[in-house]
């Protein structure tokens, strides 16, 4: 048998595998893995947002036909006085009040959640049939920070989820002003229990893969007063809500008096301050 007596020979035989072995992990196999990785989620981020695409689109061609009806019907309430939808946006709300927060709307103020969750209190006891049910009603899931994340159920790495930026997803509500004007008849609205919402027609999903928690907010002006009321995706709701306090923030009213007329069409007479109703 051959000996050998050169060390530096058997030093390299015992040295050099282990550090090619760390040397192609660290600067070739993992930023491959890392590519492939950014590379999957990148092609779920796409398919996603086609899904959601596919069905905005179908959305916005059904609100363009309903727009000139939800008009018409918001002009014959606003001369009478009645059911005028400001505000109507469906879907995870949760991203939509973030939303609404950076832009400075004050929706996140104390007084604005104790206004939603009192209009959700207020629907919930409408479904039941009884008044007194209300106050005893739980919290809306929106205003529970964990509830979105907690009611996803998309197939992929979580931190795809929380990479909307970086992936440019769409969000997860859509406005329905119109499509919900467009339901007011007689200065009421009435959505029944039961079916989904994203039914509805200028509705839509917008967030198809998520299972649970969508909710229908709206801010409407009914007797030259705002209100707010937000509820779940199957519950029912009637419009006006009986007995539910008006906006108290006259700045938060009149920014929902202009998205209405923005939406709609409209011109609202700006000749009652809410808060003193």
């Amino acid at each position: 048998m051959q000996r050998y007596d050169d060390w530096r020979v058997v030093a390299a035989a015992y040295v050099l595998p282990p550090l090619a072995y760390l040397a192609a992990s660290r600067f070739i196999i993992r930023p491959m893995n890392a590519w492939a990785r950014r590379w999957a989620e990148q092609q779920a981020a796409n398919e996603y947002t086609n899904e959601v695409e596919s069905v905005m689109r179908a959305s916005t061609t059904e609100q363009a036909l309903l727009a000139p009806v939800a008009r018409r019907k918001a002009r014959a309430e606003v001369e009478k006085g009645g059911l005028v939808i400001l505000e109507a946006v469906y879907g995870v709300l949760g991203s939509y009040w973030e939303e609404q927060e950076k832009l400075g709307h004050g929706v996140k103020t104390a007084a604005g959640l104790a206004a939603s969750a009192r209009g959700a209190r207020a629907a919930d006891g409408m479904a039941a049939g009884t008044s007194d049910s209300a106050s005893s009603s739980a919290t809306p899931s929106w205003a529970d920070p964990a509830s979105e994340d907690a009611s996803s159920s998309f197939p992929i790495p979580p931190k795809f989820e929380d990479a909307s930026s970086s992936f440019n997803l769409p969000p997860k509500w859509m406005r329905v002003v119109g499509a919900t004007q467009y339901l007011v008849v007689d200065g009421r609205l009435i959505l029944y229990e039961g079916p989904p919402k994203s039914g509805l027609m200028g509705f839509a999903d917008p967030a198809p893969r998520v299972t649970s928690g969508k909710e229908l907010y709206v801010a409407y002006l009914a007797d030259g007063a705002v209100y707010e009321v937000t509820v779940g995706d199957t519950s029912r709701l009637v419009l006006p809500v009986p007995k539910l306090d008006p906006l108290a923030d006259d700045a938060r009213a009149t920014h929902l008096i202009s998205i209405g007329e923005l939406a709609l069409g409209i011109q609202i007479p700006k000749k009652t301050p809410t808060s003193a109703l």
